[in-house]
């Protein structure tokens, strides 16, 4: 990294997004004078640091001691997130400051053709269809996925669930779906770049029930897509923008329940059709314009 810095510098700014190995890093641009010196907490992760062994306790103390000696600025997605990287008084601590995810609101304002996005994911155009994007890890909560959408099921042979993204726990949430006969009905879609396009044209209501986050930034998404959102009480509501439109159910409550809010959802014709999603958030701190804007001042040292 040295090496690195000397041969392409000088640099500015040096923005680390690694959490707690931050302290090391930025240890290092302090020697070798970068003076603006950034470390970005995205997400909460109080739960895994109750873990570990005690050497992982020593090294997470002094990479935190490291980050308070040798960044100038300090920023986190969420409170939580703050919370979680630079202790619990870090709104004491005046450089440190909150920096929500932006969103790029265009691809929202887009017009898309339902039938012919779930004709291309083999979907039919008439299924009530669950989703949820994220990384197939532990965090995310798969096997409750699969567990609220096998309840769902079982009351409407109408339902979908589709799931976007990869990961390490991919194969064993396919085998638990075919376990239990389901494949023909959950739609495994991989990792896309046309996010909004899914959300909008296939996806009736989204599932968050993760075990913890920083601020997830499909949650944002979803509202901007016009969708209904159940996130689990363990994500922060600071990015509740359209509140109206998510439900909040603990992760800890059985499958049972939140099926029952799912099912709720389409019973009631609530099929999150309003449109002002993009609008909405067009003056918020989740516009990626007006976040672009707050980092440039801290790149400048402002």
């Amino acid at each position: 990294m040295i090496r690195i810095i000397r041969e392409y510098g000088p640099y500015d700014v040096i923005h680390s997004h690694v959490h707690h190995f931050s302290g090391y890093v930025l240890k290092i641009a302090k020697s070798v004078s970068i003076p603006v010196r950034i470390a970005h907490s995205h997400n909460d992760t109080l739960s895994l640091q109750k873990k570990g062994s005690f050497k992982r306790r020593l090294y997470r103390n002094l990479m935190k001691k490291w980050i308070d000696k040798y960044s100038t600025v300090g920023l986190a997605a969420s409170g939580k997130a703050a919370y979680a990287l630079f202790g619990c008084n870090w709104n004491l601590k005046p450089w440190i400051k909150i920096h929500y995810y932006g969103i790029d609101l265009d691809p929202f304002r887009g017009n898309y053709n339902l039938r012919e996005i779930r004709s291309e994911l083999g979907i039919d155009e008439k299924s009530f269809v669950i989703g949820h994007i994220g990384r197939f890890e532990e965090q995310k909560n798969h096997v409750f996925v699969i567990d609220i959408f096998e309840k769902v099921v079982k009351r409407d042979q109408k339902a979908v669930l589709l799931l976007v993204g990869n990961g390490s726990l991919l194969p064993n949430i396919k085998k638990k779906v075919a376990d239990i006969n389901l494949k023909n009905k959950v739609c495994f879609a991989g990792i896309r770049k046309d996010i909004p396009r899914i959300l909008i044209g296939a996806i009736d209501v989204l599932i968050l029930p993760s075990l913890f986050e920083g601020l997830p930034l499909v949650a944002l998404e979803a509202q901007a897509a016009g969708k209904w959102l159940i996130r689990s009480e363990e994500i922060t509501g600071e990015g509740d923008i359209v509140p109206a439109f998510v439900k909040k159910i603990s992760h800890e409550m059985p499958a049972e329940r939140w099926a029952d809010a799912i099912l709720r959802i389409k019973a009631e014709s609530h099929s999150a059709k309003y449109s002002g999603g993009p609008e909405v958030m067009k003056e918020s701190q989740f516009n990626i314009l007006n976040g672009l804007k707050e980092l440039e001042k801290y790149y400048e040292g402002k």
